[in-house]
């Protein structure tokens, strides 16, 4: 892709927007985290991004049908999935109104932290004479969390009950299966790149089906899990098997999309979203060709973009501009035909255009 061999221009602070055939200047102040662009020739081009904000504020462009969805920036904090410290927190005590009321910080000293992400706080506990998983989250975000109760499949982490009560609570406990020995694929693949090693091809192939059908089991069930990453999917270094968790951006299919608000990680986002149009389950599709991606290449995607602006910008491009709707570029000596075709179908710019998560499952048994 010769685009991505001029990667000096596109991050210089000169680039062309995808909703104009002009130039501006791009300022970032990342203490507000906004993005403005200043345009220099056409006054009829995006002036502000701000992921605080509607995306109609975003996209200020009279020939765009934009829906009232927000897009925040989130940060991504590193996960670490396993931890030797066997303390656990008790959540059948008073231990679990203080929780609910005031948060973690209390406890840090008295349970094992099991994983920090954008949407909560995971730790070691026990309820009802069970060892689980306990996620904290602000009371606002159990209506996405509640999307994984009731879903039972090998391939999916299993939500067992939410907490919550709203006379005195600020936060909720969302008590999921407790799997003591998985690592995120984000620190397997991190592990691997690191001794310079490859995936073994049966691991390979496991890992890619597991995922593609916990996914589709999701979709069966009429969730779109919006966040697919490889720091949300488990893997258990022993039976290699993958579960997907953290269903805090999640959302059903007959969800009113207008009043969504979009918290996923911007370089596995579908360019639709980016452009301000409803996410679908073929959202995820677009992010599970960049989860794959990253399983063969052992890297981060658009890793050579500076910031998330430059990212939303390159990869979400407007068909007629030609020069944009940029993906990760695939060496062919590492990157068998059939994968590659893989790729290229669930990162098609046209949602209607890839596989559902079914014939990913098929391409992925052929391949």
């Amino acid at each position: 892709m010769a685009a991505m061999k001029n990667i000096a221009s596109i991050l210089s602070p000169k680039f062309l927007s995808p909703l104009s055939p002009s130039r501006g200047v791009l300022n970032v102040t990342k203490s507000e985290g906004k993005v403005t662009l200043r345009h220099l020739e056409r006054p009829n081009v995006v002036k502000k991004l701000d992921f605080s904000q509607k995306i109609e504020d975003l996209w200020p462009t009279s020939n765009l049908n934009v829906p009232k969805i927000k897009v925040e920036k989130s940060e991504d904090p590193v996960i670490t999935l396993t931890n030797p410290s066997a303390f656990l927190l008790d959540i059948n005590t008073p231990n679990k109104k203080y929780l609910a009321q005031n948060g973690l910080d209390k406890f840090k000293n008295r349970t094992t932290i099991l994983g920090k992400g954008t949407f909560g706080t995971v730790f070691k506990g026990k309820h009802k004479d069970q060892t689980v998983a306990v996620k904290l989250i602000p009371r606002h975000s159990s209506k996405q969390e509640q999307n994984a109760l009731n879903l039972y499949h090998e391939n999916i982490v299993q939500t067992l009950e939410i907490i919550e009560n709203s006379e005195y609570q600020n936060y909720c406990l969302v008590i999921m299966e407790y799997l003591p020995k998985t690592k995120s694929l984000q620190d397997l693949l991190a592990n691997l790149k690191e001794s310079n090693s490859i995936f073994d091809p049966k691991i390979f192939k496991k890992t890619t089906q597991d995922i593609t059908k916990g996914l589709k089991f999701l979709h069966d069930h009429g969730v779109m899990h919006l966040d697919l990453k490889p720091k949300n999917i488990l893997v258990d270094p022993v039976g290699h098997a993958c579960k997907i968790c953290d269903f805090g951006n999640s959302a059903r299919v007959t969800d009113r999309m207008q009043e969504f608000t979009y918290k996923g990680t911007i370089i596995y986002t579908a360019p639709e979203i980016l452009l301000g149009q409803p996410p679908t389950v073929k959202s995820d599709i677009y992010s599970l060709g960049l989860v794959f991606w990253q399983i063969i290449f052992l890297d981060t995607p658009f890793k050579e973009f500076e910031n998330v602006e430059s990212i939303i910008y390159n990869v979400s491009g407007v068909e007629q501009v030609g020069k944009f709707n940029l993906r990760p570029k695939i060496d062919k000596n590492q990157c068998d035909t059939a994968m590659e075709t893989i790729l290229t179908k669930c990162w098609d710019s046209l949602p209607e255009s890839r596989p559902n998560a079914q014939e990913v499952v098929e391409m992925l048994l052929k391949a």
